[in-house]
């Protein structure tokens, strides 16, 4: 996946996890993964696989379809932002 889109993900996962009031620590407990790889998606360095999406959801108390619906509606925001400024 590219780095722009890493990146508009991992700010709808941070917006997702603030918004269920949750630490990056916390979130990584509930996942089963490390603090630095919830840190990593959040900032875009990593992509976010297929295989993850269901836990991140459960963790979060949202639907699979919940979390991949938003970050459709993100890239198609980010998208359009970026038509805009031509």
């Amino acid at each position: 996946m590219d780095t722009m889109a890493n990146k508009v993900i991992g700010r709808h996962l941070r917006r997702l996890r603030q918004r269920a009031g949750i630490s990056q620590h916390e979130l990584a407990l509930r996942c089963r993964f490390t603090q630095s790889h919830i840190s990593k998606l959040e900032q875009g360095e990593r992509s976010l696989f297929f295989s993850e999406v269901f836990l991140y959801a459960e963790a979060l108390g949202i639907s699979a379809d919940e979390l991949l619906n938003g970050i459709r509606h993100a890239m198609f925001d980010h998208l359009r932002n970026q038509r805009d400024c031509w």
